[in-house]
């Protein structure tokens, strides 16, 4: 079995190491800008041709038209890259574009995505967790023990940072939709609003972690807040703020991105190998 990793960054770095190891047959590309001096077409179309899994980055572009690849000095179009694929493969990714995924379907790619499968999104949200919080730690001028501290959505990553900010003595208010999530921070020791009557208390927080993909702070409720108050945005572009209204009342908001990467790119990489393997198994 010959794996192609294509593009990335420090994630599918380190990811290329776990599989290494564990004696899988890889390539890489797009990964070091040395490496990249011989690139060519060729090159590209060689590599895929002889991958029986190609593992593209998460997310699998930035700007809709490219392959995302930070770590590289070459560009990879979509469009080409769609036009190159072919046979009996498996593209996996994150966040791979809906037209990317429907075009190659149809050419019998099997397309996954990273973010479709509950065990990335359960493992991930612990190094996004973290990253939340050490932002807060750096930001704030109060300590979390004893501050108000609101997380937006309660999905994988609102269970897992709520949980921990509470484990961090901070009152931890939840905003959810669900009655079944009201009894779970019930359970849990949290207070939990629903959209409507959390506007009643989102004044009185120190700060707001945000991990709904939708524009839930808005600017009628960013006025709301209070001066000092920080907020950081966890939900994937374009966010889930106001930042215009924000940055014309001075109010701090911070979008964290991609932060598994970036706080813990080595337990990344193996929460990438971990979901590989289970994909190679069950294809097996």
């Amino acid at each position: 079995m010959n794996l192609l990793i294509l593009g990335g960054d420090t994630r599918n770095l380190t990811l290329a190491n776990y599989l290494k190891t564990a004696g899988y047959k890889l390539e890489l590309l797009g990964l070091d800008q040395k490496a990249d001096d011989d690139f060519t077409d060729t090159t590209l179309i060689e590599s895929i041709k002889k991958a029986d899994y190609i593992i593209g980055p998460i997310p699998f572009s930035t700007d809709g038209h490219t392959l995302h690849m930070p770590l590289s000095k070459i560009t990879i179009k979509l469009k080409d890259l769609t036009n190159i694929l072919s046979g009996n493969k498996v593209l996996i990714g994150g966040k791979i574009p809906i037209d990317i995924a429907d075009i190659l379907t149809e050419k019998g790619i099997t397309v996954i995505d990273y973010l479709d499968r509950n065990e990335m999104s359960i493992l991930n949200s612990i190094p996004t967790a973290e990253g939340a919080i050490q932002i807060a730690l750096e930001e704030l001028p109060i300590t979390l023990h004893g501050a108000n501290a609101l997380v937006f959505g309660y999905g994988k990553c609102g269970k897992t940072l709520s949980q921990k900010l509470y484990a961090l003595g901070c009152k931890t208010y939840v905003c959810a939709r669900k009655s079944s999530d009201y009894a779970l921070c019930e359970a849990n020791y949290l207070y939990s609003y629903n959209y409507k009557n959390i506007d009643f208390v989102i004044g009185h927080m120190d700060v707001i972690f945000n991990t709904v993909p939708a524009k839930i702070l808005n600017s009628t409720r960013l006025a709301k807040l209070k001066p000092d108050c920080l907020v950081i945005d966890l939900s994937s572009m374009p966010g889930g703020c106001d930042f215009e209204f924000a940055a014309q009342k001075n109010i701090k908001i911070i979008h964290a991105l991609s932060l598994p990467g970036k706080v813990a790119p080595k337990t990344a990489g193996n929460i990438l190998f971990k979901v590989i393997e289970h994909i190679i198994e069950e294809r097996s």
